[in-house]
């Protein structure tokens, strides 16, 4: 079995994230005590088999070419 990761492992993955796709210091403990649950279980939670993907404009180039959007998973 693995070794558990700990907050500051997920602190320092999540700093090499852009910015504004993390949730921060209030969100590392859940982060990590969630990460670590689905590592020890094996399992994906029930909730993540279906899902949509939303087409999100990035806010540059020309808003015709599907190329300047960016997919969000909706759970």
């Amino acid at each position: 079995m693995e070794e558990e990761a700990s907050e500051e492992e997920i602190r320092k993955t999540a700093s090499q994230w852009k910015h504004g796709n993390h949730s921060g210091e209030p969100g590392l403990r859940w982060l990590t005590k969630f990460f670590n649950n689905i590592t020890r279980s094996a399992t994906i939670p029930e909730a993540w088999r279906d899902s949509i993907i939303v087409p999100i404009f990035k806010r540059k180039g020309d808003v015709m070419d599907c190329t300047n959007y960016r997919g969000i998973k909706l759970i």
